[in-house]
């Protein structure tokens, strides 16, 4: 079983399908050897968490740093991170604060809250020269100068890399003997060493570049600032919009190359997600958690229309697309004729031209149209087995979930698993990303992160493990939700259509989906692994790329498409590799195939009932989108007619709301659905490769009820023959030999 496409041919009867025996049969694990791969890498993952939390530095990046690279938060109580200069975030870097400022900037006067400066001499280091304005003066003496008052609050012992002013405090500074000295002597008669002197100014005295005599082009920043209102979130004194359109306008001067554009579309956007739509959303507070259970019902009744109505449905809406293809069909021939008419039309009408071009389109369109319904009505005729086939395999998929409601829980079982998961890889990531070492920066003196070689190693080992193991979180949960719907379908029913399943069904898959499946899901999971890391790389590169041309010449759209192929080639291969394992795994339950013998045998039965396939697939897609979107706008309908009723200001948030409930709900009902119907299907297709149709549900047996398998009935035919040929043997025989055999025997 573990070579990949032998040559041996299996036998046919070798597969016994039966729901008992598929559960009880005797197992060994598949595929060991990427078992063992995969335990020796998530070995490695292991490791790399126990570094990641032994070395690892968070309150780094769960407080922030101030600009030196010191964590808020270590040693007092100084843990919420503040920018006194947003639109210079990058360059002037954060300070710690022990509370974040609330009072409304005003840019004609000091604010309550006083004034922040930076205590970074290397943000005027090297500057000399100013815009015209000023002259020249040297910048650097507000750090070296005993006049300076800004040195003085910077020397102190109690600063933490910026100086602070009250109001009356900064005023008082001002008009201080020693500020006065220092204007005249070091200031060139403008700046006095006080923070007012270096506040950003309405003519734009602090908003120019210098380029230095290493070559590097260095901006001059306001080094004090406003305090300005903030909003705290996750320890981060967030500026509110008024404040950043304010700070914008006053620092920048209207200069359109000043300020960064990406900051400040998300305070706007951070900020109005805040403020609007929490009164209505606390007013339907019980109508949001009742369009739970709206959901839930609605889903309910949908598996009983599909349990019961979808033979109706589906006829329904084949019905309905040949009648719209061929409407559709008339009525471009019948325009054609009605411009053919125009443009025979003798003598030539002005618009002969116009009409003669929109007569051909017609034409065009009517041939079109005219194939597609010759296709779709050949389909229904030549193809009705295979469309009751799909009819009555969306019945029992919705009839096996009936019977086993808690199959319902597998889409939430898989996001708390794969939530635990990613919560614990965040965390992982985030210790890890805490463990860089802090490099300052040559120009302006900040501290930024750098990572050693290992380190960079680590990250992506992490990143690929998490890709990794995802996937094979939800190969394992497919498999046994997939297990689970095998065993059902080949159970045989009862008298009153009802089967009786192992009270241990679900222990029993989850045992051995664990333990003998491993290798084989391993495997799966890690060529879907490996092609979306491909697909992230591909994106990297094309950021790089985009990088690396912003500015210059543009190379011209070939690049474009060639980045857009791939993308489209990688996301196709994805999606099919995505269904080779599943039906693989489905294969493996029941064969209990290896991941290469797995793919060689679903490609024979695929190519068998490649039919059965092509017609299954976009009917059971069809009902199942329909469905999601039943369940999500009933759900949506619902609530937002009950909210209406209710003191509301809008219902536009609380609809939102209860459609993202109505949604997951459906997502639920919907992806399990449609596993059932996909493993469903391969099993329909083996029992048929395998010529054993009597084990299917009742409604694929043969019209006249018989239900013994195939071999029976061979057998049946044999001894019917055997004793028609022994009766025409004994009519030939003469009545007085007759009796004479009689007394022989």
């Amino acid at each position: 079983m573990g070579s990949c496409c032998g040559k041996k041919e299996e036998t046919k009867t070798d597969l016994e399908l039966n729901g008992t025996k598929l559960l009880e049969m005797s197992r060994f694990p598949t595929d060991p050897l990427m078992l063992l791969i995969y335990v020796a890498f998530s070995i490695g993952m292991f490791a790399i968490m126990i570094y990641a939390f032994a070395v690892g530095q968070p309150d780094r990046l769960m407080y922030g740093t101030d600009w030196t690279g010191t964590a808020c938060g270590a040693g007092d109580d100084d843990f919420n991170q503040f920018w006194p200069n947003p639109v210079f975030y990058d360059t002037l870097g954060s300070i710690c604060l022990n509370g974040c400022p609330g009072a409304t900037w005003n840019s004609t006067e000091y604010p309550a809250t006083g004034i922040y400066c930076h205590c970074n001499a290397q943000l005027v280091a090297n500057l000399t020269a100013a815009n015209g304005i000023l002259g020249t003066y040297d910048f650097s003496t507000i750090f070296t100068s005993e006049k300076s008052n800004i040195k003085k609050q910077c020397d102190a012992s109690s600063n933490r890399g910026y100086a602070y002013w009250t109001a009356d405090q900064a005023t008082a500074a001002a008009t201080s003997s020693e500020a006065l000295s220092f204007r005249t002597s070091e200031g060139g008669g403008v700046f006095d060493g006080t923070p007012n002197s270096y506040l950003p100014l309405m003519t734009g005295y602090y908003w120019y570049k210098q380029t230095l005599a290493d070559g590097n082009s260095k901006a001059m920043m306001p080094i004090c600032n406003y305090a300005y209102s903030t909003n705290k979130a996750l320890n981060r004194c967030v500026p509110d919009s008024t404040a950043i359109d304010s700070l914008k306008t006053y620092v920048c001067a209207g200069d359109a190359a000043c300020g960064f554009g990406t900051f400040d579309s998300y305070i706007h956007v951070a900020n109005n997600v805040l403020t609007t739509g929490m009164a209505d959303m606390i007013t339907c507070w019980y109508v949001i958690l009742c369009s739970f259970l709206i959901a839930i019902l609605l889903g309910f009744v949908y598996l009983i229309l599909m349990q019961y109505c979808a033979m109706l449905i589906v006829w329904v809406m084949l019905l309905l697309v040949n009648l719209l293809l061929i409407v559709t069909t008339a009525a471009f021939c019948y325009y054609y004729t009605v411009l053919e008419d125009k443009v025979d039309a003798v003598p030539q009408m002005a618009t002969h031209d116009t009409d003669q071009d929109n007569m051909y389109i017609c034409l065009a369109f009517a041939i079109v149209f005219g194939l597609m319904e010759l296709i779709v009505f050949c389909m229904c005729v030549c193809m009705c087995t295979q469309i009751q086939t799909a009819i009555h395999l969306v019945q029992l998929a919705a009839t096996a979930i009936k019977d086993m409601p808690l199959l319902l829980l597998y889409p939430i079982m898989n996001v708390l698993v794969l939530g635990l998961w990613s919560s614990l890889w965040i965390a992982v990531a985030v210790f890890l990303a805490s463990t860089g070492e802090q490099v300052e920066h040559a120009v302006y003196g900040y501290f930024e992160w750098h990572y050693t070689t290992e380190v960079e190693y680590a990250v992506y080992y992490w990143v690929f493990g998490f890709l990794w193991t995802c996937e094979y979180m939800m190969a394992a949960s497919f498999t046994m939700l997939a297990f689970c719907i095998c065993v059902w379908f080949f159970t045989e029913e009862e008298a009153d259509g009802d089967r009786k399943l192992s009270n241990y069904l679900t222990r029993k898959v989850i045992w051995t989906t664990l333990t003998k499946f491993g290798g084989t899901l391993a495997t799966g999971s890690l060529i879907i692994a490996i092609i979306q890391t491909l697909r992230l790389l591909l994106e990297y590169i094309q950021q790089k790329k985009d990088e690396f041309t912003a500015g210059k010449v543009d190379p011209g759209c070939f690049w474009n498409f060639l980045f857009t192929c791939l993308k489209c080639c990688l996301a196709c291969v994805e999606s099919c590799l995505k269904w080779v394992n599943k039906n693989v795994y489905i294969e493996t339950i029941l064969r209990n195939s290896w991941f290469c013998t797995g793919v060689c045998h679903v490609a024979t039965v695929v190519f068998h009932y490649l039919d059965y396939i092509t017609v299954t697939k976009p009917i059971a897609a069809g009902l199942l989108w329909s469905g999601k979107a039943a369940i999500t706008f009933g759900t949506a309908g619902f609530g937002a007619y009950w909210a209406a009723s209710l003191d509301v200001g809008s219902i536009v948030l609380p609809t939102l709301m209860m459609m993202f409930i109505g949604f997951g709900v459906a997502t639920s009902f919907t992806e399990v659905f449609s596993v059932a119907v996909d493993t469903m299907l391969l099993c329909f297709c083996e029992a048929d490769y395998n010529n054993q149709r009597h084990t299917l549900p009742k409604c694929f047996k043969e019209k006249d009820g018989n239900n013994e398998s195939p071999e029976d009935r061979l057998d049946k035919a044999k001894q019917a023959k055997t004793d028609r040929e022994a009766e025409s043997e004994t009519k030939t025989i003469d009545p007085a030999q007759q009796v004479d055999l009689a007394n022989t025997e």
